[in-house]
């Protein structure tokens, strides 16, 4: 996923980069607590951020002398002001991912993430009561991590926590496994919300992109996700390899499902694309009302 379009973050209004290593993030996104944890995460960083949230005195500015401390750097536009509320909480499940797309620009650590981590950020944010949603976001697969079903099962025993937003790139996804979970959040009056990116609709150009032949088992989860009520998006790169088919995406997705395109937001990957074609892309996705992820 590239980074600087990752849809959940186009609002950033923190940042906070662990010493030198970029395996860690941790700050807070206009009304969202962000954690991205890396081996040298420490527990009372997590309780620091937790505590001053349910004190509802955040304050951006100083968070970065009070959290990240003397060797770590800081990126911040607009940091003025309190967080009265904090109604999201965004994670990224590691950096391990089964895939090597073309236009990834992280590079993924095929190690396990510390499961305790995000067992404790869960414990500690059930108590703040203005949280209602987590997002688990892309900096790896969350699905390449066996307990992330057990993860997610237990968020149905959080009282406030009612939305659940996945992204992924659907190879490893067990749909009966999912259906499962999708049943018990639904009993709860909860909601799994998943986006798949997925960029290219012709199979031997997403061999290529994606380095998979997983194309059938994903097109078949975007209907099933579709029809039961758990597709938010599909994510789609631009790129000089899909360069003469990205404008065929819209018509596939209707083949596949009436209304499926409605779910397809494309992205431009500004390492393969020059100025002009990224201007020509957009231009190209404006002219027909197609919807751009920036």
């Amino acid at each position: 996923m590239l980074r600087s379009t990752c849809p959940y973050s186009s609002h950033c209004k923190i940042q906070f980069n662990h010493c030198s290593n970029v395996n860690y993030t941790s700050g807070i996104v206009d009304d969202r607590i962000v954690a991205l944890p890396c081996n040298k995460m420490s527990e009372s960083n997590i309780s620091n951020i937790i505590f001053a949230i349910k004190k509802k005195d955040f304050k951006l500015d100083s968070a970065i002398k009070n959290l990240i401390g003397k060797n770590c750097s800081a990126y911040c536009r607009d940091c003025s002001g309190v967080i009265e509320e904090v109604k999201t909480l965004e994670i990224s499940v590691g950096r391990k991912c089964n895939l090597n797309c073309l236009m990834c620009n992280l590079e993924h650590i095929n190690d396990e993430a510390n499961e305790n981590f995000y067992k404790q950020l869960l414990e500690e944010a059930k108590d703040i009561e203005s949280i209602e949603s987590i997002y688990m976001t892309c900096e790896g697969e969350p699905f390449a991590y066996s307990w992330i079903y057990d993860y997610i099962d237990s968020i149905v025993d959080n009282t406030h926590i009612n939305n659940i937003y996945i992204i992924t790139n659907g190879t490893l996804v067990d749909i009966s496994s999912l259906d499962a979970l999708n049943t018990k959040l639904k009993a709860a009056n909860k909601t799994l919300n998943l986006t798949v990116s997925i960029c290219s609709f012709v199979e031997d150009t997403y061999k290529i992109i994606h380095g998979n032949d997983k194309f059938d088992d994903v097109l078949n989860l975007i209907t099933h996700l579709n029809v039961n009520g758990m597709l938010t998006q599909i994510n789609y790169v631009v790129q000089a390899v899909n360069l003469d088919e990205y404008l065929e995406a819209s018509t596939f997705l209707e083949s596949l499902e009436t209304g499926l395109s409605s779910k397809l937001r494309y992205l431009i990957d500004s390492g393969s694309l020059t100025d002009i074609q990224q201007h020509d892309v957009r231009s190209a996705l404006i002219e027909r009302g197609l919807i751009i992820a920036d």
